[in-house]
């Protein structure tokens, strides 16, 4: 392929270009960090990893919230070798610097085209600097597609990768079977060749292995009847919606990749422009093209995909594209003229998506550069500064606010809709989904007659900012106060700070202390 540098062995003397571009992505990466403030999605894991005496205890955790186990091994283990919370931030940028580094030194990509997507939203800020389970993804992905494009064929190794990529996350369950379907097809002359029975041997074992990754992904992200997330998801479709649904994900497989692909224009054409470029490999192509169906579906019947959802299918495409050096030379098309215009717009459409990924990036990193991501850095700071609050406890409204102060502070947190002392909220209905401003003042005043230490109330602004005196947070928690329950707070507790300059999780402080009257 005219457009991509064919390395035929790993080599550090050939790879000097990519050696600078990982140091320098290393260290803009670690600039970056220092600004990014942890929020509550990315301490959530943390909270729920470091909760379990053992890797046994994990499964059980792990009920109710939606995703496979890897990323909370990772984190239990991570925290067990450094002690400290930091072990979160630590291992997000191990991950993604590994991914790099398969990437830079195994990807047939031009320099310039490795530098594009190293740079980019995805490796550069939502996969390295946040801490979430899709850099996981990525990193997994990649090492398959090195290994598979080797000269050595390595079965169990490969299944060991898919039944890795299958506990990242649910989404990345969709590749693992794109995956698996690419290498049957290709590899069909040695998977079903009987007369090597070392050969067969070892394709039921890697089978096993994925079956076995597959059914344990499952069992993990498959919620309980408690669950409020599911609640907040409709699955009674009509027919005629779903059918619609199909045929929208079909016709157009661009549409709910908004956050991907930026503009309506891009979301419309470049789907399809990449699946038409891989016509030299049928298969690939339509792999493609039901990876698009499949995220569509999955983003418009059962949960909206935002960028680091979206990200899986982009890191799908470079790997396809990375597979897809090797068929320079197919049986499909015999006019090299049409072979050269598949090429030429196979490269313009990637270089098209590395660009606008590496714009998206540039914003989102000046916006975490200038503006809070939450307010619990500052928060932390305000409470480590003042001696009478080492020993305060911490309750919220909404409760879920607190989940990112784990990260920042030793402090004991009190979940008042569960009433019970816990670092992570468990979004069930075993906990209060409507709660009110006098049954709030009723709990902390109860809390403060057991423990003889201060207490700090932090309370959302958007709770303040609403007329409706009826507030509705994240899975369907309700809120409600009045005017006389807010004199009460008022006269009860003092307003002792105020964390509005962030871009999610704001709050007002009040204090209760031990002798309020």
């Amino acid at each position: 392929m005219f457009f991509l540098q064919k390395r035929p062995h790993f080599s550090f003397s050939n790879s000097i270009y990519d050696i600078g571009l990982f140091l320098l992505w290393l260290v803009a990466v670690l600039w970056i960090s220092t600004y990014h403030e942890f929020w509550r999605d990315e301490v959530r894991a943390l909270s729920i990893a470091t909760s379990a005496e053992g890797l046994g205890e994990l499964p059980a955790l792990l009920v109710n919230e939606g995703h496979p186990s890897l990323w909370y091994v990772i984190l239990h283990i991570s925290q067990l070798l450094l002690g400290s919370p930091i072990a979160l931030k630590v291992s997000a940028l191990l991950v993604a610097a590994i991914s790099i580094l398969i990437f830079l030194f195994f990807s047939p990509y031009r320099t310039w085209q490795k530098a594009l997507f190293i740079f980019g939203y995805l490796p550069f800020y939502e996969y390295a600097v946040f801490a979430r389970n899709y850099g996981i993804s990525m990193l997994f992905m990649f090492a398959f597609t090195a290994i598979y494009s080797s000269v050595k064929y390595r079965p169990v190794l490969l299944s060991i990768i898919l039944f890795l990529l299958a506990n990242t996350n649910i989404h990345s369950l969709i590749i693992v079977m794109l995956f698996c379907a690419i290498w049957i097809y290709e590899k069909k002359q040695i998977i079903f060749r009987l007369d090597n029975i070392k050969m067969t041997i070892w394709h039921v074992i890697a089978l096993l292995i994925i079956s076995i990754g597959v059914i344990f992904c499952i069992s993990t992200t498959v919620p309980e009847a408690t669950s409020l997330v599911t609640k907040e998801i409709s699955f009674q479709l009509e027919v005629r919606d779903f059918v619609h649904k199909v045929f929208s994900a079909m016709v157009y497989p661009g549409e709910p990749f908004s956050s991907l692909f930026r503009d309506p224009l891009l979301k419309a054409l470049i789907p399809f422009l990449l699946i038409t470029s891989l016509m030299p490999s049928p298969h690939r192509a339509l792999s493609l093209y039901l990876g698009f169906i499949a995220f569509s579906l999955f983003f418009l019947v059962i949960y909206p995909g935002s960028i680091r959802h979206q990200g899986i299918l982009y890191c799908f495409i470079l790997c396809l594209l990375w597979m897809h050096q090797k068929e320079a030379e197919n049986k499909y098309f015999r006019s090299e003229r049409l072979k050269s215009f598949l090429f030429k717009l196979q490269y313009w459409t990637l270089n098209l998506l590395l660009i606008v990924q590496l714009y998206a990036g540039s914003k989102h990193v000046l916006k975490d550069v200038n503006t809070p991501l939450s307010s619990s850095k500052d928060f932390s700071e305000f409470v480590m500064s003042i001696p009478a609050y080492k020993n305060a406890l911490i309750v919220g409204e909404p409760d879920f606010l607190l989940e990112s102060l784990h990260y920042y502070l030793p402090n004991s947190i009190y979940l008042l809709r569960e009433t019970k002392f816990k670092r992570y909220v468990s979004f069930t209905t075993e906990a209060k989904r409507n709660y009110s401003m006098h049954e709030l003042l009723a709990d902390v005043e109860n809390l403060s007659a057991d423990k003889n230490v201060p207490i700090l109330v932090l309370i959302s602004t958007e709770i303040f900012e609403s007329k409706k005196k009826i507030h509705e947070h994240s899975y369907g928690k309700i809120f409600r106060w009045n005017d006389d329950s807010i004199d009460l707070l008022h006269s009860k507790m003092k307003k002792v700070a105020e964390f509005n300059k962030s871009t999610t999780e704001n709050f007002i402080v009040f204090e209760w202390t031990p002798n309020t009257q």
